[in-house]
């Protein structure tokens, strides 16, 4: 996922904050919800390689289609210093790693109105690629997915501004379990005029660390 250039000093937590957006829009992306709040958090970057040939960060890129894309990452994922002979960390399990902002636009559909369940997928798989390498804390890792699954709990509509939020379950070895789910925000998913978070979608995948990674 990301290009392999020197891995971290494992001694030393590299938690410099480094904006970078993937939005060509002004989209605000500023919300009053506390639980929704990533003020707290490190901008990740993207990586330079990903160009305009990218399906996400290129071709999807821009007004109608992924209209806005940034991906924030807590600080405490620094995990390198647990690491043990048997090369299983598994003290963060369970905990929120990483939060992505996106907003899509109107030419992403599938059914009339609807975001595409493809492109729901596509998206799962980018930003828990970021969550990987947030996970072992080293940007410039290469991932491989072994295999993403999500389950649509509601039609997205156009237009739509969510956030997805990935856990870390556990790292085992070469192994790096997560899941994630898509929440509108201050949305009326119900159509009573209730505003509130509302649950789209929920995906979970299970990512490869190369052979010779903790060697």
């Amino acid at each position: 996922f990301f290009p392999k250039l020197t891995k971290p000093n494992k001694s030393n937590n590299t938690s410099n904050n480094t904006s970078m957006s993937v939005s060509n829009t002004n989209t605000n992306t500023n919300n009053t919800n506390n639980n929704n709040d990533t003020s707290h958090m490190i901008q990740m970057p993207v990586p330079s390689r990903f160009g305009s040939n990218h399906a996400i960060h290129g071709t999807l890129n821009g007004t109608g289609k992924i209209e806005h894309y940034q991906v924030y990452r807590h600080p405490y994922t620094f995990i390198h210093n647990n690491i043990n002979n048997s090369n299983n960390i598994n003290d963060k399990n369970g905990k929120e790693i990483v939060v992505a902002h996106v907003k899509f636009g109107h030419a992403l559909n599938g059914h009339d109105g609807i975001v595409h369940g493809g492109i729901l997928s596509l998206m799962y798989d980018d930003v828990f690629g970021f969550a990987a390498a947030a996970a072992v804390d080293d940007l410039h890792v290469t991932v491989y997915t072994a295999y993403v699954k999500v389950d649509f709990r509601r039609p997205l509509p156009e237009s739509s501004y969510v956030h997805l939020r990935v856990i870390q379950e556990r790292v085992e070895g070469r192994k790096i379990y997560l899941r994630g789910v898509m929440v509108g925000v201050n949305c009326d998913g119900d159509g009573d005029g209730e505003k509130g978070e509302v649950t789209y979608s929920e995906g979970s995948t299970l990512y490869i660390l190369p052979k010779d990674y903790w060697d």
